[in-house]
């Protein structure tokens, strides 16, 4: 009884950077052992996420698919709240692109969001935390800071337009971003109707106009 208790049980990873093995201690190659440890209990519960859903997520289920104890996931979450933020932070950020016209810069930014939304499981994972957020105040405030921090470079994206004197000075560009995003969230979390590419251009054109500014004109 004299060594600490192991948390996770004979064959599961402590989250220890270094192994004792017979002679002495070695380091394992490539990335240090808490980085692997950390990375596949991110995996894991966005695995979980998409299969069940925020409120069907258990600490246990993502110990026993990453192959780790309770106990070291609680040793650096201390609740699922700040483990599945952590989780959905894994999930790239769509890129903002500064091309000199908001004509472009929205053309590339939803066809980029398109594409997070299909090679990712961002669509099937948020509607489910956002469905949530009513029950669980610790999750509404986190995801409040997640959705914000997303929403941060549509807005700066904006204010370069008004810069340059494509949108006027008193848009309100917060508003501009719901319209960005708004035909995503209506079919993600409504309709369940597809998000293909042929939204891509009425939605620029919606945005444009809706903010006050000139639409280009196709020969």
């Amino acid at each position: 009884r004299g060594g600490g208790r192991n948390d996770s049980g004979a064959g599961r990873d402590d989250g220890g950077l270094v192994v004792s093995a017979g002679s002495g201690n070695f380091r394992q190659p490539g990335r240090p052992r808490s980085d692997r440890i950390h990375e596949a209990i991110l995996d894991a519960t966005l695995e979980l996420l998409r299969e069940t859903g925020f409120s069907g997520l258990a600490i246990e289920s993502v110990a026993t698919r990453a192959g780790v104890g309770k106990a070291t996931i609680y040793r650096r979450w201390t609740s699922k709240v700040p483990l599945v933020i952590e989780a959905m932070q894994r999930i790239p950020e769509i890129p903002t692109p500064d091309t000199g016209s908001i004509a472009r810069d929205l053309t590339e930014l939803l066809r980029s969001s398109i594409d997070v939304l299909r090679s990712t499981p961002l669509a099937h994972v948020l509607p489910s935390l956002v469905g949530e957020r009513n029950r669980d105040p610790e999750l509404s405030e986190a995801l409040d800071g997640f959705v914000a921090e997303r929403r941060r470079p549509l807005l700066r994206m904006l204010e370069r337009a008004v810069e340059r004197g494509e949108l006027p000075a008193e848009a309100d560009l917060e508003l501009g971003v719901d319209l960005i995003l708004g035909p995503f969230v209506v079919r993600l979390f409504f309709t369940a109707g597809p998000v293909e590419p042929d939204l891509v251009q009425p939605i620029v054109d919606a945005v444009i106009r809706g903010l006050g500014g000139l639409v280009e004109q196709k020969r």
